[in-house]
């Protein structure tokens, strides 16, 4: 059976296309999309269960379906929609109802009832704590003057603004730790704005670049943690590629010996049965050789089969092959894409990338001591072998 949230994806980005007027450049699909990222990451953080997981989704996706009817108390008409989409899906009644609660929780003079709908609050105004702030109020401020056929001074856009991060703040604790720390930093750039719009003599987009070049500076510990990856990557495949060239130089040398053995002593042992025994045993030291060695460096492949549910869900790891095998190039694209724009789930696939990597070198390294000490060992028993059966 196909995903709910799945079709509900596909059902709300068909009725932005065809039914959202083109002047809605903050009350966009994107902007939907960023909320139900939004919503994911905060249900993984309060680690919800599928079934709030679900609901919180869900609301997400049809909490804005309601402007493309009216832009007064859309909440209402969003809920009506997504109750004809979701009971045309036989989906249970109990489910519905609290996803129209949900979105009707964001009516003016309605409070967040239950942790749910706390959630579907701070998903909403996830965006007020991220890094494109400043990028999203532009387009609400386009799209409120087309709107309103009014428009606003950089001062009043910036005392609104001001005033609306002041009063909405998160609800919930896992909110307030993904982003009340960039909530803080834009409400504290748009106050360094208001005070520098003060003066004429400073330009508004001198200001912004200025402070554009700031944040740029605080970025810098990313390009440290990018840093990062790449060495420890890089020293990762440096290592697998030492324990190949080790593993080879074994199996090629032991694969020799054995040439010469079976080529030059093995015809002399019905003359010579005393060196059957010693002969027995180097044979049997370098097999065994051979076998870790290329144990060593025999490739496994982990086929985990990824779908959009699981990437949606922040499941696998799109940067190993072995997990996206069974994906379509379409599908592939789409989870690359989600993986581009969320900052967490990239991080996350590097880190398990670096963690399976180390897990097979470990097992690399393994098989190679273990091959090693085989073929020192062993040698040291065939020479003393040997030397007994020359001797006798």
């Amino acid at each position: 059976m196909k995903d709910i949230r799945i079709e509900a994806e596909n059902f709300v980005t068909r009725l932005f296309e065809e039914k959202i007027d083109a002047k809605f450049e903050f009350h966009n699909i994107k902007q939907v999309k960023r909320k139900v990222k939004s919503a994911q990451k905060i249900a993984r953080s309060a680690n919800l269960s599928a079934y709030q997981t679900e609901i919180l989704v869900l609301a997400c996706w049809f909490h804005d379906t309601g402007f493309s009817e009216t832009c007064d108390k859309h909440e209402i008409v969003s809920a009506r929609i997504a109750r004809e989409f979701l009971s045309s899906r036989k989906y249970p009644e109990q489910k519905i109802e609290q996803i129209e609660s949900c979105i009707q929780s964001t009516l003016r003079g309605r409070q967040p009832f239950d942790d749910i709908e706390k959630n579907f609050h701070d998903a909403g105004i996830a965006y007020i704590g991220s890094k494109n702030y400043f990028k999203r109020i532009g387009a609400l401020r386009t799209e409120l003057e087309a709107q309103q056929a009014k428009t606003y001074t950089d001062s009043d856009w910036l005392t609104k603004n001001i005033d609306f991060i002041r009063k909405h703040d998160y609800l919930t604790d896992h909110a307030k730790n993904l982003f009340n720390a960039g909530r803080l930093g834009n409400l504290s750039r748009l106050i360094e704005k208001q005070n520098q719009i003060e003066h004429p003599e400073v330009k508004l987009e001198d200001l912004e670049a200025e402070i554009s070049k700031k944040s740029k500076k605080v970025k810098t510990p990313d390009r440290g943690v990018e840093t990062m990856f790449r060495v420890t990557s890089r020293n990762h495949f440096t290592l697998s590629s030492i324990a190949d060239s080790k593993a080879s130089t074994l199996i090629s040398i032991s694969a020799l010996i054995i040439s010469i053995i079976i080529s030059v002593l093995v015809r002399r042992l019905s003359e010579q049965p005393e060196l059957i025994i010693p002969t027995v045993i180097i044979l049997i030291t370098l097999l065994g050789t051979i076998i870790f060695a290329v144990l060593s460096t025999r490739p496994k492949i982990t086929n985990l089969h990824l779908t959009r549910e699981d990437v949606q869900n922040r499941r696998g790891n799109l940067l190993f092959f072995g997990n996206f095998l069974g994906m379509s190039v379409n599908d592939y694209e789409w989870g690359m894409q989600e993986l581009m724009n969320d900052r967490d789930y990239l991080y996350n696939n590097l880190i398990r990338d670096i963690y399976y990597l180390g897990q097979v070198l470990g097992k690399k390294y393994r098989y190679l001591s273990l091959a090693y000490n085989f073929f020192m060992y062993g040698l040291i028993l065939s020479v003393i072998s040997y030397i007994i059966a020359f001797a006798l």
